[in-house]
């Protein structure tokens, strides 16, 4: 769920203009006047030491001069910023009353230590004008834990127990963090 926000007047909404398009599909649009902005957030959950990548199409709109950014926040359990990366995807506007063409922005930060969440978030949080975002993506390599040892293991119709055991095993961190986290 992606979670909008404004101040001073700005504004943000999906739109379906076909001259406003990248490929077709609604985009998002966001903006605002003097002293005004707008954006909108998604947090996931995350884990320390990750390269996560997250990429997006980007365009602003030929007037005024607005900011432009693509951001990731790494968070520990209580919503604290741990470290920030954030990419301008305006810098090739190079006088006001001109804007910049779709083009594709990318841009990678590793969670530091304490990492719980990880918040992406587009926003234009100043200048006067218009800017869309679309296709935006997340990822992050994945490291799926290891579960060995599985009984009951169904090589028999009546295996003798009224417990489950396994083993788990994680390369990328520890099985009591990933169940702490998960409240467990």
């Amino acid at each position: 769920t992606w979670n909008t926000w404004t101040y001073g007047g700005g504004w943000v909404g999906p739109t379906t203009t076909p001259a406003d398009e990248f490929d077709g599909t609604a985009c998002v649009y966001m903006g605002g006047n003097d002293a005004a902005g707008a954006g909108l957030n998604q947090i996931v959950f995350g884990l320390p030491n990750v390269p996560y990548t997250v990429s997006c199409d980007s365009a602003v709109n030929n007037w005024w001069w607005p900011a432009a950014e693509m951001r990731l926040f790494f968070l520990d359990g209580n919503d604290v910023i741990l470290a920030s990366s954030v990419t301008n995807c305006a810098a090739g506007i190079t006088a006001y009353d001109v804007g910049t063409p779709w083009s594709n922005y990318t841009m990678t930060a590793t969670s530091p230590a304490g990492t719980v969440k990880v918040k992406v978030e587009f926003a234009c949080p100043a200048g006067h004008g218009t800017i869309r975002f679309d296709n935006a993506v997340l990822t992050a390599p994945l490291v799926y834990p290891t579960i060995s040892n599985v009984y009951p293991d169904g090589s028999s119709l009546m295996q003798a127990t009224n417990a489950l055991s396994f083993t788990a095993a994680s390369t990328a961190t520890s099985i009591d963090a990933i169940i702490a986290r998960a409240g467990g």
